[in-house]
Protein backbone atom coordinates (compact mmCIF):
# COMPACT_ATOMS: atom_id res chain seq x y z
CA UNK A 1 0.00 0.00 0.00
CA UNK A 2 1.74 3.21 -1.10
CA UNK A 3 1.91 5.81 1.30
CA UNK A 4 0.09 9.16 0.76
CA UNK A 5 1.29 12.73 0.48
CA UNK A 6 -0.84 15.99 -0.64
CA UNK A 7 0.89 18.98 -1.55
CA UNK A 8 -0.52 22.63 -3.22
CA UNK A 9 0.13 23.51 -6.83
CA UNK A 10 3.20 25.22 -7.42
CA UNK A 11 4.95 23.99 -3.61
CA UNK A 12 8.22 22.00 -3.22
CA UNK A 13 7.71 18.57 -2.38
CA UNK A 14 9.62 15.38 -1.37
CA UNK A 15 9.11 11.86 -1.84
CA UNK A 16 11.01 9.43 0.06
CA UNK A 17 13.07 6.57 -1.66
CA UNK A 18 15.87 5.68 1.33
CA UNK A 19 18.08 2.86 -0.41
CA UNK A 20 20.61 1.90 2.41
CA UNK A 21 23.25 -0.86 1.10
CA UNK A 22 27.28 -1.15 1.24
CA UNK A 23 26.82 -0.80 -2.83
CA UNK A 24 25.29 2.25 -3.95
CA UNK A 25 22.11 0.79 -5.40
CA UNK A 26 20.77 2.44 -8.81
CA UNK A 27 17.19 4.50 -7.81
CA UNK A 28 14.36 4.91 -10.87
CA UNK A 29 12.00 6.43 -10.70
CA UNK A 30 8.75 5.59 -12.23
CA UNK A 31 4.90 7.03 -12.55
CA UNK A 32 1.57 5.06 -12.75
CA UNK A 33 -0.97 7.90 -14.10
CA UNK A 34 -4.52 6.96 -14.06
CA UNK A 35 -4.45 5.61 -17.01
CA UNK A 36 -2.30 2.75 -15.26
CA UNK A 37 0.60 3.43 -17.73
CA UNK A 38 4.04 3.69 -16.28
CA UNK A 39 6.11 6.01 -17.71
CA UNK A 40 10.01 6.47 -16.18
CA UNK A 41 10.76 10.02 -14.21
CA UNK A 42 13.44 11.87 -15.76
CA UNK A 43 14.92 14.25 -13.79
CA UNK A 44 14.80 17.86 -15.70
CA UNK A 45 13.73 20.95 -15.07
CA UNK A 46 11.56 21.35 -11.53
CA UNK A 47 12.42 17.18 -11.02
CA UNK A 48 15.43 16.60 -9.61
CA UNK A 49 17.24 12.97 -7.57
CA UNK A 50 19.33 14.05 -4.59
CA UNK A 51 22.11 11.86 -3.45
CA UNK A 52 20.04 9.54 -0.77
CA UNK A 53 17.33 8.74 -3.89
CA UNK A 54 14.59 10.92 -2.81
CA UNK A 55 13.16 12.29 -5.36
CA UNK A 56 12.08 16.05 -5.44
CA UNK A 57 9.46 18.91 -7.26
CA UNK A 58 10.75 22.20 -6.68
CA UNK A 59 7.28 23.40 -8.52
CA UNK A 60 4.38 20.44 -8.25
CA UNK A 61 1.70 20.59 -10.70
CA UNK A 62 -1.82 18.71 -11.78
CA UNK A 63 0.31 16.52 -14.20
CA UNK A 64 2.93 14.98 -11.11
CA UNK A 65 -0.30 14.01 -9.58
CA UNK A 66 -0.33 9.70 -9.17
CA UNK A 67 1.12 6.73 -7.83
CA UNK A 68 5.30 7.34 -7.94
CA UNK A 69 7.47 4.08 -7.75
CA UNK A 70 10.68 4.04 -6.47
CA UNK A 71 12.94 0.97 -7.46
CA UNK A 72 16.33 0.89 -5.98
CA UNK A 73 18.38 -2.12 -7.60
CA UNK A 74 21.98 -3.73 -6.68
CA UNK A 75 23.40 -6.99 -6.75
CA UNK A 76 21.46 -8.32 -4.41
CA UNK A 77 17.98 -7.57 -6.15
CA UNK A 78 16.01 -4.70 -6.11
CA UNK A 79 13.34 -3.29 -3.96
CA UNK A 80 10.65 -0.75 -4.58
CA UNK A 81 8.21 1.62 -2.33
CA UNK A 82 5.45 3.42 -3.76
CA UNK A 83 4.03 7.28 -2.83
CA UNK A 84 1.24 8.72 -3.69
CA UNK A 85 1.03 12.48 -4.56
CA UNK A 86 -2.45 14.20 -5.00
CA UNK A 87 -1.48 18.19 -5.86
CA UNK A 88 -4.52 20.27 -4.47
CA UNK A 89 -5.21 22.79 -7.65
CA UNK A 90 -6.49 26.45 -7.17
Amino acid sequence: MPSNITADEGDSVTLPCRANAPDKPQITWMLKGSSGLVTDIVPTGNVQVDQSGDLMYTSVKSDNIGEHICKACNAAGCESVEVFLNVLCE
